[in-house]
């Protein structure tokens, strides 16, 4: 392969005399419109969410009666909120969490607290007595782990899907 050589040009402008090096001139533009492609879509991921509060930042899930609000996006260690909404049968209630899950993401309290759990091999079982037609229980939790975490979440009318990205 045969090296190219550098092609420079000098031009007067009145008394200046100016070197010109038109390739490098056209690679410095490449990379300057880059740059600005990259700011741009910075920008709109921004207010779309990514950094919170937008419709990339909350996400929701549905299965039947049963609802769960959550953070897409969330902090290493730093307090978040989850919403669930649980149908009722018999004044009783139940989520299954699964273990993994619970493995990354601490559950810190719940409003209100479960009346029983039970442990499983792949989920925990939380039962919680209500009445009416649903109840919503409001967690606060904290995630453990870095990266996109997983888990499902199963009640009596179906499996709910949840998936975050935690920063450090």
């Amino acid at each position: 392969m045969r090296a190219r050589a550098r092609v420079t040009v000098k031009q007067f402008h009145g008394d200046l005399q100016i070197e010109e090096d038109l390739e490098f001139q056209r690679r410095a533009w490449k990379v300057e419109r880059a740059g600005w492609i990259v700011l741009f879509l910075a920008t709109l991921a921004a207010l779309a969410g990514a950094c919170g509060g937008g419709m990339l930042a909350e996400g929701n899930g549905m299965a039947g009666r049963a609802s769960v609000e959550y953070p897409r996006l969330a902090r290493y260690t730093a307090p978040m909120k989850l919403q669930v909404t649980l149908p009722i049968a018999g004044n009783q209630s139940w989520m299954a969490v699964d273990n993994d899950y619970l493995g990354r993401v601490k559950f810190e309290a719940m409003i209100p607290s479960p009346d029983s759990a039970q442990g499983g091999p792949n989920e925990t079982r939380l039962v919680f007595r209500g009445a009416g037609e649903t109840l919503t229980v409001h967690i606060r939790a904290e995630a453990n782990h870095v990266g996109i975490v997983r888990g499902r979440l199963r009640t009596a009318d179906g499996v709910i899907p949840i998936s975050m990205f935690v920063f450090p």
